[in-house]
Parts: C-alpha cells; structure tokens; sequence
C-alpha cells in the first residue's frame, strides 16, 4: 500500500531516557536517510524501546491509505462522516469500532500510532528546521532538512506512525489519541 505520509524515515535509537516517570521513555534516535534527529516521548509500557533498536517513523495527517481511498464508496462514505467528528481523520476506526478491519487504514500497518498537533517551529539554520509536536502531553521534537518537512506547518493536525523495522512481524498495535 501507498502509504501518503508527509515525513518518513528509519530512525536508530541512541538513547532511552526512562527516568522523569514510571512508562514514559524518552528517545532520541538518528535517521539513516535524511539525517533528521528526532527526541520522542513515548509510552514505554505499550511500546518498550531499547537502544540501537531500528524504528520506522512516519508523519501523516490522514490513516486513509491508497486502498482505502480507491476501495467502494460505502468505506469512504464511512471513513468521511467518522472524520467529521471532532476534526480527526481516524476513518471508521473511531467509534464502534465496525471498520476496524478496512485494509485500506494506515494504523493497521503499525505497532504505536498516536495523534497530535504541531505546536511549534522553530529554524535552526538557515537549511534544518525543529517540529515540536504534542501528543495528548507526550512530545516530539524532529529536525531536519527544511525540504524534507516543508509540508509540516504550524497548528497542523499530525498522526505519528512507528513500527520496529528490524522485525518481519508486527505486534499488537495500540492507538493513543488526544
């Protein structure tokens, strides 16, 4: 599946901070492809981490994926009225739970989703620039090349996708939204 996300790349963890609470872990990781450093609060008692541990980090301000959005109209009708509700765009996920099992929603590709907002930037150079994102008081800080998280803006509404990328199978994925 396409996936439409707005920044991805595979992160290495360089360190697991869990001392501020008790399932809460800070990492902070490095990118293999785009040189992005990432900070990332996480819920460690749903998503343990350890170091040097390869995750694939994406961004994306939808969970509708390519099969979702081309798949029959009575999906899409759904996914639509169930994003109307409170601004997030969860498709049918969000509620009684009946379009769980659509193939076309991103989250069932990985192990930790959460959603949140953007609710800083910051340029730290005149080429790399830091997102500050919340997620219901969990909080990511991501810097990068300006043209790789050009399409990430201020006040915008953002899913955050990880998935352990040294593993062929995927775990229970939990979904936190705020």
């Amino acid at each position: 599946m396409s996936i439409p996300c707005l920044f991805e790349d595979r992160f290495e963890v360089r360190s697991v901070d869990n001392s501020k609470f008790e399932t809460v872990s800070r990492i902070k990781a490095k990118s293999s492809g785009f040189d992005a450093d990432i900070q990332l609060d996480i819920n460690s008692h749903i998503f343990p981490v350890k170091e040097k541990q390869r995750l694939y980090v994406g961004l994306t301000n939808t969970l509708l994926g390519a099969t979702a959005s081309s798949s029959s109209s009575s999906s899409a009708s759904r996914a639509r009225g169930a994003s109307s509700a409170g601004g997030k765009d969860y498709g049918a996920a969000h509620g009684a739970g009946e379009g769980m099992n659509d193939p076309g929603l991103l989250f069932q590709e990985y192990d930790y989703v959460m959603y949140g907002k953007i609710f800083r930037t910051e340029e730290s150079s005149s080429e790399r620039r830091t997102l500050y994102a919340s997620f219901g008081g969990l909080l990511m800080a991501l810097t990068a090349d300006k043209h790789v998280v050009g399409d990430l803006e201020l006040d915008m509404r953002i899913y955050l996708l990880l998935r352990r990328s040294d593993e062929g199978s995927h775990h229970s994925m939990m979904m936190l939204l705020s």
